[in-house]
């Protein structure tokens, strides 16, 4: 029966397969620097509500009546637009993070 060669003999040897020789070394990387799955996102409410009978903003008709948003679900340039508009009112529902 044949003796199958053991890779670390070879090393010990001096002597490797050319596979081994071409193979590029892989970095080992730090367990500090490799990125941690964030999950998912924090969900970040806003209560919007209009200050007159009905107010459209960013394809949405708002009322006095206020409406909860998760503010993941828009884009930064939208929750500027509600934001900058002096006839809705925009708050951050208490313990959410800032938007």
């Amino acid at each position: 029966m044949a003796r199958v060669p053991n890779p670390k003999d070879a090393q010990a040897d001096g002597v490797l397969d050319a596979a081994a020789q071409d193979a590029p070394a892989v970095p080992a990387v730090p367990a500090a620097t490799q990125a941690t799955d964030p999950g998912p996102p924090v969900p970040v409410m806003i209560r919007v509500s209009a200050l007159q009978p009905s107010r459209w903003r960013i394809g949405r008709a708002f009322t006095p009546e206020p409406v909860l948003i998760d503010a993941n679900s828009l884009t930064e340039a939208e929750i500027a637009t509600l934001r900058a508009d002096p006839l809705l009112s925009v708050v951050k529902v208490p313990d959410s993070p800032d938007v």
